[in-house]
């Protein structure tokens, strides 16, 4: 789901585990809504939100960039 923002992407998650189950009344719909978002903790919400196609150009941009840095660097240290 890498077209949604991360909202939506948890929202997703959620549906999918509320959508087979009963409730009584509205408030019982709160209190296991409350329930499972404080479960959540921030590993969870990284792994549902992760776009591993940005993440992958990123950190590919990233050693591109540490590449040409160390050869300027290198460069230099010979022209000195």
């Amino acid at each position: 789901m890498p077209e949604l923002n991360p909202c939506e992407q948890i929202w997703a998650y959620i549906k999918q585990r509320f959508k087979n189950k009963v409730y009584q009344n509205l408030n019982e719909i709160k209190i296991w809504l409350n329930e499972f978002v404080k479960k959540m903790d921030h590993t969870l919400i990284m792994s549902i939100t992760s776009n591993r196609n940005y993440l992958n150009t990123w950190n590919a941009k990233l050693q591109n960039q540490n590449r040409i840095s160390f050869i300027k660097k290198s460069k230099k240290n010979l022209d000195a």
